[in-house]
This record gives C-alpha cells, structure tokens and sequence, in this order.
C-alpha cells in the first residue's frame, strides 16, 4: 500500500489507533492557522504560527498513521512505572489535564478534576544569562503555548499555574507540580478574588530554592496579602505573614535563601527563618527609613546575605544589606539614582547588585548618562566606605556600560565594562575585570581579567574587544563561557584572568544551553561552510574539547532540547518540517522519528526509562500522546480526541 496516497481502508489499524485525526477514511490535514478568536486573542495567532509552521500535507499524517497502526496494542516493553501528562485544548484556552498511567493500560486520569483547566505564565526570580547554565538556578521554560513552567533544580520537575472554571464565571487559581515521573501534584489552589470571583488571588512570579525543595509565592492584597511557603516534598503552606497587616507585595522581590527568605512590598521590606513554624518580621532600617522599594533582591552566591535598593525615590536610593539573622546595614554613603538587580526577562546583562558571601563587601550600578560601578566594605562595625570602581581617572568615558557583578568564592568582585549597545542593549566591546577594596584603602585595586585590550592594569583607555553573544558563568569549573561574536570563536575565560582560551572557532551564534549530568550541551550555528547548526557537549574541563552530537545543514534551529541522564531529544525545524530525533548523549547514536515530517505538538517530555513522550497533531489540529523508545516503534497512549500537547516534568 502506497502511504503517501489514497484513503486508508475504513476499517485499518490506523484508523483505531489514531481516533480523532481520521474521518470517513481519509486523515485529516493539520491546519496552519488559528482562524478567528480563539482563546486568548494575539496569543493564540503568536502561537499557532511559532509551533506550526507552513502547512503540512495529508501524506505526512497518513504515514504517521501507518507506523502508529503497527503499535496499536499496548505497550509491553516498558518495565519501570512512568506517567504522561498530556494538556487536552487549545494553546491559551481552557482544556484538562490528563494523566496517562505508562505501565498500566488504564484510560486517562485528570489530577486536577473535570473542572477546565488553563495555564497561565509564570516567572521565577533570580534567572540571569550568566546562570543559564547552573543547574540550582530555577529556570523559566516557554515551550508551554500561552504560558510557561519553572524547572525546578535537582531533578524535582517543573512547577505550573493554573486557573479553573468553576462554572457561572468563578475561577479557582493555584500552582501544580508534574514530578520527574510525570506525576501531577496540585501544590495550592483558592477560589478567585472580586465581585465574580474570577481574578488571580496570586502574583505570577515565585521564588524557588536552590535545592529544588521549596518555593516561595505571594497573594494579592485584594487575596489577603501573604507571603506563602510551599515545601514541594511534603506540600504543606507555611503562611509566613500570618501576624503581620496585608501588605501589596512586589512579587520580584520573593527571595529564599537556604536559611531565611526576603520580600518588599509597596511600604516596607520583612524576613524570615525557614525553621518549621517561623514568622517574618518586618525589617527595622536606620533614620531616614525609605518609602520606595526596587522590588528585587540580590543574594549572596550561597545565600547567607541579601543586597537590595531602597530609598525616597527611584533617583535617591542606597543599598542596604540584609544578614541572615536579621541585620541590617546601609551599604551607600549617600543616596543615588541606583539600577535595580537586574534579572531575566526585564534585563539581559545583569545582575548589576551583588554582596559577598560573608557579607563583608557589596558592589551596585549607577544610572545616569554612564553607568558607573560602585564597590564598598559593608559597614557593620564602622561607617560605609565606598569607591567608584569606573571613575574617570581609572576608565575612559567611552567605557560607559557595566553589567554582569558577582563575587568569587576566593576573593574579589568580579563585573564586565564595555561600551553601551545603542541597538540591541546591554555591553558590547567588553573586558571583564576584577576589583578589591582592601581594608583601611580609600581605592580599589584593579585588574584585567580577559586582556583583550592589552591593558593589564589602569587607567583603561581604550575599550576591549570582545563582543559577547551569551555568557555562562560555571563557577564549579573556575570559569565564563562566552561567544566573541567578533572573532566567531567560543572562549573559555579562567577565572583567575589571562587572554581567552579558544575551544570552537567558525562559531556564528550560541543558540542554547541544557546541563544534564556534568555535561552541557550547546546548540550553535557555524559560520563556515553552509553554516550548519549543531549540538555539541562539553565537561566543562577547557583542557577537553567539545563533542559534536549533531550537525545539519537543513534545519532553521532547534527547538525544544531535553536532556534527562544520558539522554537527548529534540525537534529540527526548517521551512516545510518538524523532525523529532532522540537519543543516547554517550554514544552520539540519534534516531529520527520513524516518521518523517509529522506534525508535533509543542514541548517534549523525557521519561525516566529513556522513552521520549510528544504530542503528534500541532494546534488546532487533533493530537495523540505519542510515547518512543528511540530505536524502537512508538506507541499512543489515549486516542486524539482534541488538541493538545504534552507537558514536561524534567
């Protein structure tokens, strides 16, 4: 039988397998286009062409249906207990959730009830481009249409949010979480504030923990105004505020350290002991006390210490130094129009905040016709001593951006200064360099990390010349990895300073990172010959060179690369297709979906035996939950009885 033509026989396996996608005989098209207002207008128009593409032809389903028809009975070949999470309805739309139970030919369960569901966006705080690839930094993920998920660290899957109908126009809201299983665990869930109940009780941004266990979200005033801790493991609520007024809490300020958490609202600032049962306090600032709030928060790299700006006003602001028992020091001599801390979406060169470990020392940027970055000893014991590390006696005008601060565990403050790019924003034709205040010094001492500009020491006259496009800093390995855009190289720069350390020359773009392991992986596109775009791995050894796992010269980019163990799957898209391909990250041994050019649904979700778990039908087209042992012949799960798309833990 020729797949590419002609109706499949009315009564053929495919047409059991593939339910919902085949009518009278014939499978049915995927559309390209969402026509008309469909669930949350522009978003759906945004989505529908980011995840479809141009339009597919009949014979691409009809072959996906033949190799399905192959698998139709259950699966027997997965031994260990898995589970798919599947969103059934349209991008941005309200639909349900369903839990199919991999190991057991059971229909569908949905863990959040019949209610219609829909996800909403959500943000987590802290995120800078130098962290993308930090494995105990909460990361947002947009491969959710019309909405996002947090993954959280240390394997412990990715948090939701949600809103239900409850019928007569009231919603319920909370946040649900889908384990590196694929369980689904309803996390907090209260009925909507207002006259009809239907608006959000909770901020759309959390603060997650390092360790994967904890996060930290906050009501509305018009909700009661808390601050809510939920352990992840056991779920219970700590209300944090449970003595203290609602307060209109500024939700890119909630902040958890591994000892206390932070957050400011519109009139104060509070903290609090994560010991079982611990309340905050509101936090008692020298005279004058501010009136103004940046709303974001720096922690110290091990999170014993928090940095944040307060003030009058946004244009006469200090920074003050919160101590994980409670303490509080005014870092600044005198007050300031001071930039926030500068996170992921808002800004893409922070953070421009940053305090020491123990404490001892905080560093901020100033706004104004430059940016100027300022250092100080924190005054705990003695009044504030601060100096203006980009003074023009030490940096020459043109060098007016500065950007990415941090402090390293073995001294120093370390941050980027370069020219201000008018176009695209942030810091180009950059040095990165490391400053020190000594006690008792009234100036700091400065050095030239990266040395592109030849100058070792001050005054710097001329910028350097790097121009960076992505940055990871990958302390565990003494490091930044970066692309000099310029020179189309990937440079490795150590920690503890010299010239750049080539590891992949002919690089045009850094596209993407995932860490699973021990091992990065990095999508790139070369600049020579046809320009492929390509995965590579790297141990994060620059004595090591990268392995290539993938090349092609036929995809636009990928999307949507997962990594779980030694494990890798990930869409190819170019002009006319969407190819799946998955595999082993040790071997380099990647299959292609036994199908070519079907359409997907957005998202994958790697299981825990290795199977690869995707959505076949993209929106608004029908889909089935598709599960694939690379090698082998995939399997449904559940038949297309609507759109839909799969939702990832891990």
């Amino acid at each position: 039988m020729d797949l590419a033509a002609g109706p499949l026989p009315p009564h053929s396996a495919a047409r059991e397998c593939l339910g919902g996608f085949i009518h009278g005989g014939m499978v049915c098209k995927l559309q390209t286009r969402c026509r008309g207002k469909l669930g949350q207008a522009g978003i759906m128009k945004k989505t529908m062409d980011r995840w479809n593409g141009p339009r597919r032809q009949e014979r691409h389903l009809r072959a996906a249906a033949a190799v399905l028809a192959l698998a139709c009975a259950q699966a027997s070949g997965f031994a260990q207990s898995q589970h798919a999470v599947f969103f059934r309805g349209l991008p941005g739309s309200f639909g349900h959730l369903e839990q199919f139970d991999l190991g057991a030919a059971l229909p569908a369960a949905q863990p959040l009830g019949q209610a219609p569901v829909r996800l909403l966006p959500l943000e987590t705080n802290g995120r800078t481009e130098l962290s993308r690839g930090d494995p105990s930094v909460p990361w947002r993920y947009d491969d959710v249409p019309a909405a996002s998920r947090i993954r959280l660290p240390a394997g412990r899957g990715s948090l939701y949010h949600h809103e239900q109908d409850l019928g007569g126009g009231a919603r319920a809201f909370g946040f649900f979480l889908v384990d590196a299983s694929g369980g689904v665990r309803l996390l907090i869930e209260r009925k909507g504030t207002g006259p009809l109940h239907d608006q959000n009780p909770f901020h759309g941004r959390v603060g997650g923990s390092r360790d994967g266990r904890s996060i930290l979200c906050a009501t509305t005033l018009a909700a009661g105004g808390d601050l809510l801790e939920i352990d992840l493991d056991s779920g219970v609520v700590s209300d944090r505020t449970a003595t203290l007024p609602a307060s209109d809490w500024l939700p890119q300020s909630l902040h958890l350290g591994p000892k206390f958490g932070i957050a400011m609202h519109t009139q104060g600032a509070a903290s609090f002991s994560r010991d079982p049962g611990a309340l905050a306090v509101p936090l008692a600032f020298p005279a004058p006390a501010p009136t103004w709030f940046s709303g974001e928060v720096a922690l110290a790299a091990r999170g014993t210490f928090a940095a944040f700006v307060a003030g009058s006003t946004a244009l006469t602001a200090d920074v003050y130094v919160l101590s994980v028992d409670g303490l509080l020091a005014r870092a600044t001599t005198q007050p300031a129009a001071i930039s926030p801390a500068g996170y992921l979406p808002e800004q893409i060169d922070g953070p421009f905040l940053a305090v020491a470990d123990d404490g001892s020392a905080c560093a901020w940027r100033t706004e104004g016709t430059t940016r100027e970055a300022f250092l100080a000893r924190v005054p705990w014991q003695s009044t504030p001593v601060s100096a203006q590390l980009t003074a023009d006696t030490l940096f020459t005008d043109t060098i007016d951006e500065v950007g990415q601060f941090g402090f390293r565990p073995n001294g120093g403050f370390v941050f980027t200064a370069g020219e201000r790019d008018l176009a695209a924003g942030g810091v180009d034709k950059i040095d990165i360099f490391r400053a020190v205040l000594p006690a008792g010094a009234p100036t700091p001492t400065l050095q030239n990390l990266s040395m592109s500009s030849g100058v070792l020491n001050p005054p710097y006259l001329v910028p350097g010349t790097i121009r960076p496009e992505g940055a990871l800093d990958m302390a565990g390995a003494g490091g930044r990895l970066l692309l000099d855009s310029d020179q189309e190289e990937l440079v490795w720069m150590a920690s503890g300073g010299g010239p750049g350390q080539v590891l992949l020359a002919d690089v045009k773009s850094f596209e993407g990172v995932e860490f699973s392991g021990g091992t990065w992986v990095l999508s790139l596109r070369r600049s020579s010959g046809n320009q492929p775009r390509q995965l590579h791995l790297w141990d994060g050894n620059p004595a090591n060179a990268l392995q290539l796992r993938h090349s092609t010269t036929s995809a636009d980019g990928f999307e949507s690369v997962s990594v779980r163990g030694s494990r890798l799957a990930f869409y190819e898209r170019n002009l006319t297709t969407l190819e799946l391909r998955a595999g082993d990250l040790t071997s380099g041994t990647l299959f292609p979906f036994p199908v070519q050019t079907p359409g997907f649904g957005p998202g994958i979700a790697l299981g825990a035996n290795g199977q690869v778990l995707v959505g076949l039908g993209a929106p608004p087209a029908a889909a089935v939950l598709v599960r694939w042992q690379p090698g082998s012949t995939p399997r449904r799960a559940g038949t297309a009885s609507g759109p839909g798309f799969v939702l990832a833990g891990l």
